[in-house]
């Protein structure tokens, strides 16, 4: 079931404006049980005709089939979504929004905001293509799903979860832009964290790089020690050892690897959370000062379920922020691991280039063996200081969220104390 066809509206845009906020709430099967003022006036619809209605009714057929099979999975997973969405009003206009839907008790609740960021350009590009392949192949939702991930992955995200944290954070940047408002403290915050993920992903592929470029020095140093006969013995030893200290560094450096991979996944996860929690509060600031009348809606008792739901993840980031902060306080732990092993590994290239110092006949090998030797070993050390810097930096950035969003928190109770008591 959907929005009525009206043939002289089809392509106008409704009314939505960058300055409101609307949300809806459903019972488990998608049956709209509430909203706001908002939510009528863009949809065109009168109370007696939203309320326990399918929510499909303002559904558009340009949105992908496989956004709303993502969002459902999703959803009755008990995890919250964003998703881009376009729908339809009563009259046959649209509306895009960005929704950001999330388990509540008895069904589901989903605030959305106008869409105005460059990415927005994107997915809706992709989503043209998207809608298009499902009617013109008959891709069931399940496969349109997938694909939808994997045009995602070509504009540079890893995961749905990665998007979702990076657009709902574009949105709310280009809405605080648009109302004339400073960006948030938060989403600084998010570039400081993104930023210091990347370079330390960016640094352990250098690691391993630079280790591959070194992988076959054992077995060089064994041949010019077969080559030196007696002299070689020493040289020998130098390879077995090189060999272990290469292995262990190795070891190391997969342990280092994971951690810095959890840290980015827990970042995601952390930062969509408190992007939820920002756009919830204002969610209730704006709904408690509406204007509008909103016919056969409890405004008090929507107003508490929408601090309920604000608290729950407010409860949650906090949550995943100390996840992530649990996690970096082991980086430099680990990186100390790593520096110790990497000197270990400049002592062993100093006794063979000592040893080898000797031996003529290959002076053009060992010079170019020695010197990538040298450029392995300036590698470890630069990648494994900005490792170090950049795992303070992590934990400086989450301290200053958790810091704020105290602030934050205690703030919003104050306000909405006061709301009540008005």
């Amino acid at each position: 079931m959907q929005a009525p066809a009206n043939a002289e509206n089809r392509g106008k845009e409704a009314d939505f404006r960058l300055n409101e906020l609307f949300f809806s709430r459903t019972d488990p099967g998608g049956i709209i049980k509430a909203g706001n003022s908002i939510f009528q006036r863009v949809s065109e619809y009168e109370a007696q005709d939203l309320w326990d209605k399918p929510h499909k009714l303002i559904r558009h057929p340009d949105t992908p089939r496989g956004v709303f099979y993502k969002l459902w999975s999703t959803i009755k997973a008990g995890q919250p979504i964003g998703a881009y969405v376009k729908n339809s009003s009563k009259s046959g206009k649209y509306y895009w929004v960005y929704a950001v839907v999330a388990p509540v008790d008895g069904g589901y609740l989903s605030i959305r905001l106008k869409p105005t960021s460059s990415l927005f350009d994107k997915v809706r590009d992709l989503y043209i293509v998207q809608a298009g392949r499902e009617r013109t192949e008959g891709l069931d939702p399940a496969q349109s799903a997938d694909e939808i991930d994997q045009a995602l992955g070509k504009l540079g995200f890893e995961s749905y979860e990665a998007f979702m944290s990076q657009a709902l954070k574009q949105e709310l940047d280009a809405r605080d832009r648009g109302l004339g408002r400073s960006t948030s403290t938060l989403s600084s915050n998010f570039d400081r964290l993104h930023k210091s993920a990347n370079v330390l992903l960016d640094d352990i592929k250098a690691i391993s790089a630079s280790l591959d470029s070194v992988k076959n020095t054992p077995f060089n140093l064994r041949i010019f020690a077969s080559q030196m006969g007696d002299e070689g013995e020493g040289l020998a030893v130098i390879a077995a050892n090189y060999v272990t200290l290469l292995e262990e560094l190795r070891a190391l450096l997969s342990e280092f690897d994971n951690t810095a991979t959890d840290i980015a996944n827990s970042l995601d996860e952390a930062l969509l959370l408190n992007f939820i929690v920002q756009l919830q509060r204002e969610m209730i600031d704006f709904f408690q000062s509406e204007e509008g009348a909103t016919d056969g809606v409890d405004k008090e008792a929507e107003t508490d379920q929408l601090e309920r739901l604000s608290g729950t993840f407010n409860e949650r980031a906090q949550l995943a922020l100390n996840t992530v902060r649990a996690r970096c306080m082991n980086l430099p732990g680990a990186c100390q691991a790593m520096k110790r092993q990497a000197t270990a590994l400049d002592v062993i290239r100093l006794m063979a280039k000592v040893e080898m110092s000797n031996n003529d006949q290959n002076s053009g090998i060992i010079l170019e063996l020695e010197q990538r030797l040298e450029a392995c070993q300036e590698t470890l050390q630069s990648a494994l200081n900005n490792i170090a810097r950049e795992s303070m930096q992590t934990l400086n950035a989450i301290r200053d969220m958790a810091r704020l969003n105290e602030i934050a928190t205690r703030d919003a109770g104050t306000s909405q104390a006061l709301a009540k008591a008005s």
